[in-house]
């Protein structure tokens, strides 16, 4: 059978507009279990109990991936949960986003965070969710694409 996608995008409202990308000259802390690094192939991995922390962002997840390009840049990060988490705080505001999905992919470089799995997204009221979403940090745009039979659902309040 052939899965049918449908893409839902849109701007985020204002809650959601004033989002900090990540600066990636920010350094990366990272607890877990057990770590290891592969040189040859440039990968970190992390099992049990994953905490990564880069200023006011925090991924948790039971495993995690880092790889790194020639150069030793980050590629990308790779979070496995269930759920795995990341919360992020907004400009001027002291209320977090919130996301959850089996997996939670990040690509520095091109400030892009794709939420894959039973994936949630929200801030205060107001919530995405969805098999997949798309949350691109730089240009505040979630995209939410339809799976099989399961579509995306957002909801939104009012503010007073």
């Amino acid at each position: 059978m052939r899965n049918l996608v449908f893409i839902l995008s849109f701007s985020i409202p204002a809650c959601f507009a004033m989002h900090q990308g990540i600066d990636p000259n920010i350094p990366i802390q990272i607890q877990s279990d057990i770590a290891s690094f592969e040189q040859i192939s440039r990968q970190a991995i992390h099992e049990g109990n994953v905490i990564l922390v880069q200023g006011s962002h925090e991924l948790r997840a039971d495993k995690l991936t880092m790889e790194r390009d020639l150069k030793g840049h980050l590629n990308l990060i790779t979070a496995k949960g269930n759920p795995a988490t990341f919360q992020g705080k907004l400009n001027e505001n002291p209320e977090p986003i919130h996301a959850t999905a089996k997996t939670i992919y990040y690509y520095p470089a091109k400030q892009l965070i794709i939420l894959e799995g039973a994936a949630t997204l929200s801030h205060l009221q107001d919530e995405f969710q969805g098999p997949t979403l798309r949350y691109q940090l730089d240009t505040q745009v979630v995209t939410a694409t339809k799976q099989s039979n399961e579509r995306p659902i957002i909801t939104f309040y009012p503010r007073s």
